[in-house]
């Protein structure tokens, strides 16, 4: 029902130029270029927002409003994006894996920290959208570094159908470079979380179909070998350390890394 009103709302509404213009004057913060200030109100809101049902209504629709219109040229939308991973939000997961989905990496970042924080809801949103004909390449491989993210929540159940559904996957791999692209953005998923039983299909899916032509197979098979349990898997910094990049104004470096490091 609520989504229902939002989708309404947003219907009847005629969009600003700025994002700015139309969101809740408790949301106004986020537009500032003073870093110090941006930290101040994304905490507060991150603190207000779990007792205040509206306002995290506002921050949902101010979201949606970003995507649809793409007139924010201000990190409000990313500050957006990074709240309502914080406050785990179950029903903004259809408009964060939106963020997923574009082009802007600094997006694309913090929907990957929202989704690995919300956890089951968010993971299984993206096990029902998992065939590589409706994702890009990139969201896919986005999607595989949220998916990742289960190492973080003790969830032994939704592990094992994340586990069972890229076996499944590498165990068909569809055609053509992008089938390749993915088929490997999956079987390294599987070897960084630690799952053995995927070594034969990760196997053939290499020496068959690949011709043992495929550096990142032969990766995620020495990983397997070597590791297991899993790569270690490193707690999650503070949001405002790992979004530092974007609060200094500089996101260059240490967002390439991001990109290079998952």
């Amino acid at each position: 029902m609520a989504a229902t009103r939002r989708r309404a709302k947003l219907l009847a509404m005629n969009a600003s130029d700025s994002l700015r213009d139309d969101v809740d004057e408790r949301l106004l913060g986020l537009f500032s270029e003073d870093p110090s200030l941006q930290r101040t109100i994304v905490s507060e809101l991150i603190e207000r927002a779990p007792t205040e049902p509206d306002l995290e209504e506002a921050l949902v629709e101010a979201l949606e409003m970003s995507l649809e219109h793409w007139n924010d040229d201000t990190q409000a939308t990313l500050w957006i994006v990074v709240i309502l991973g914080e406050i785990s939000l179950e029903r903004a997961v259809p408009v964060i894996y939106q963020a997923l989905s574009t082009e802007d990496e600094l997006y694309v970042a913090a929907a990957v920290r929202a989704f690995r924080r919300i956890g089951d809801a968010a993971f299984n949103m993206l096990l029902e959208n998992l065939d590589a004909e409706k994702m890009t390449e990139d969201t896919f491989s986005s999607a595989m570094r949220v998916l990742e993210g289960v190492r973080l929540h003790d969830v032994p159940g939704t592990r094992e159908v994340i586990e069972q559904q890229l076996i499944t996957f590498i165990s068909q791999p569809k055609k053509g470079r992008r089938g390749e692209l993915c088929s490997e953005a999956a079987a390294l998923t599987l070897a960084h979380i630690g799952c053995p039983q995927a070594r034969d299909a990760i196997e053939h899916l290499h020496n068959v179909v690949y011709r043992r032509s495929n550096s990142f197979l032969q990766e995620a098979l020495d990983l397997i070998d070597d590791l297991p349990d899993g790569v270690p898997s490193e707690a999650e910094l503070p949001w405002h350390e790992e979004f530092r990049w974007a609060l200094e104004g500089d996101p260059g470096g240490e967002l390439s890394a991001f990109f290079e490091d998952e």
